[in-house]
C-alpha cells in the first residue's frame, strides 16, 4: 500500500502548523508537504526560502507505527515578466518538491514544454484567464510532470467558488484524460482538513471513479515524489565495478544468481535448437545424415528417384497390356448406350462389363 498524500500544507507559523500536521496524521495520511511561497517579479535576483523543520516522531499516523513523513515544498508564483532562469538556482533545487503558480498561457506553455518542476498548480477559485490546452498538457504528462487541483476551496459557503473549481476541475481530468492529477488541501486551520476517504469521495464531482479518485491522493501522489527525486539527482549517479573475489561474504550469493541466470539462458538456447532440428526433420520426411568432411549423404535422395523410376515403367507395361488385349476396349472408347455394344467389337452380344484401367499419372512421364 503507498498511503496517503497531501503534498500542500500552508506555513503559517510554527505552532499553526505543527497543528494541521497531527490532524492530518490522525485523519490517515503517511505522508505530506510543508509548502512555502515565494513571488518571482522581474528584478528579482535570487530566491531564498525559509525550510520549516518539524520532528517526525513527533507526528504519528493514527494506526500506524512509523511516523508521518514530513517534506517540504517550495511553490513559485510567476508574473507577467519573471524571470526563468533563477529556477536554476540551488536554493530552489534544493527543495523536496518544487511547484509553479502560472498566470498567463505563454508562461503555462513554457512550463509545461521546458521546465524542470514537478507540479503545476491552477488556481480555480476564479475563472482562469487562460483557455486550458491539450497539447501542452500532454507534453507535461509525457514529461512526468503532474497537475494540483485543491479541494478546500471546493468546501467554502460561496457558491460561484465552489462551481469555479469543480468546472476548472472537470476540464482539467477531461483533458489530462484522468492522468498525473493530485487532490491537496492547502488548508489554513485544522477544521478545513478532510480524512482521505471524504477527498475520494470529493473526487466524484470532478470527473473520476473510486479507483482513480482514490489515486489521486495515493499512487499519483508517490509518483511526484519519485520524479522530485529524479530532478534533484539528475546527472549525480556512480557505478562502482568490483573485481569478484574482493566481494564481502554477505555478497556472494548475488554471483551466483547471475551464473543460474546464465545457465538457464544456456539450456533455453539448447531447447529452442533442438526444436528447430526437429521441426526440420518433419518437413523434409527422412532426416538428412552428414559424414564427417563436412557432406551431405545422398543415399536417400538416390534411393527415391529409383523408385519414381520403377513406378513409371510398372504403368508404361499395364497401358501397354490392355491396350493389345483382344476384344477390350480401350480406355478412350465411348460407349454405345443405344445398342448396348461396343464400338470396335462386331456388333451383337452384349458389351463386356467395365473395368477400371490404370491411367499412368502424368506427372511420371
Amino acid at each position: 500500500m503507498s498511503g496517503f498524500y497531501d503534498l500542500n500544507v500552508p506555513f503559517v507559523d510554527p505552532d499553526s502548523t505543527r497543528t494541521i500536521l497531527k490532524k492530518l496524521g490522525s485523519a490517515g495520511y503517511h505522508s505530506v508537504a510543508v509548502n512555502h511561497r515565494v513571488e518571482i517579479e522581474r528584478n528579482t535576483k535570487t530566491v531564498e526560502g525559509a525550510k520549516a523543520h518539524f520532528q517526525d516522531d513527533e507526528i504519528r499516523v493514527t494506526g500506524h507505527r512509523h511516523p508521518m513523513r514530513i517534506l517540504n515544498r517550495l511553490t513559485v508564483t510567476l508574473t507577467e515578466n519573471s524571470p526563468l532562469y533563477l529556477f536554476a538556482q540551488e536554493g530552489i533545487q534544493s527543495y523536496d518538491i518544487l511547484a509553479v503558480s502560472v498566470s498567463n498561457e505563454k508562461q503555462f506553455m513554457k512550463v509545461c514544454m521546458e521546465m524542470e518542476v514537478d507540479i503545476i498548480q491552477l488556481n480555480f477559485e476564479a475563472r482562469l484567464p487562460f483557455s486550458l490546452r491539450m497539447a501542452p498538457i500532454r507534453a507535461a504528462i509525457d514529461r512526468g510532470v503532474h497537475f494540483e487541483i485543491i479541494y478546500s476551496a471546493a468546501l467554502t459557503s460561496d457558491s460561484l467558488t465552489r462551481c469555479n473549481v469543480i468546472a476548472g476541475a472537470r476540464q482539467l481530468v477531461r483533458l489530462a484524460r484522468e492522468k498525473n492529477i493530485i487532490v491537496s488541501g492547502q488548508a489554513d486551520t485544522a477544521m478545513q482538513v478532510r480524512s482521505p476517504y471524504d477527498v475520494t469521495n470529493l473526487g466524484l464531482l470532478f470527473g473520476w471513479d473510486a479507483d482513480k479518485s482514490k489515486a489521486a491522493i495515493s499512487k499519483n501522489g508517490r509518483a511526484v515524489l519519485y520524479h522530485a527525486e529524479a530532478r534533484r539527482g539528475l546527472g549525480r549517479a556512480a557505478v562502482r565495478v568490483q573485481p569478484v573475489g574482493q566481494l564481502d561474504t554477505g555478497h556472494h550469493w548475488q554471483v551466483r544468481s547471475i551464473e543460474q541466470c546464465r545457465k538457464e539462458d544456456s539450456s533455453d538456447g539448447d531447447e529452442d535448437e533442438s526444436g528447430d532440428d526437429d521441426d526440420e526433420e518433419g518437413e523434409s520426411g527422412e532426416e538428412m545424415n552428414v559424414d564427417e568432411d563436412g557432406e551431405m549423404d545422398t543415399t536417400a535422395t538416390s534411393q527415391l528417384a529409383v523408385n519414381s523410376k520403377e513406378t513409371v515403367e510398372e504403368g508404361v507395361q499395364m497401358e501397354q497390356r490392355l491396350g493389345a488385349a483382344p476384344g477390350k476396349r480401350k480406355p478412350d472408347s465411348p460407349l454405345d448406350s443405344d445398342q448396348g455394344t461396343c464400338k470396335g467389337d462386331g456388333g451383337g452380344g452384349a458389351a463386356p462389363a467395365a473395368k477400371r484401367v490404370y491411367e499412368p499419372s502424368t506427372a511420371h512421364r
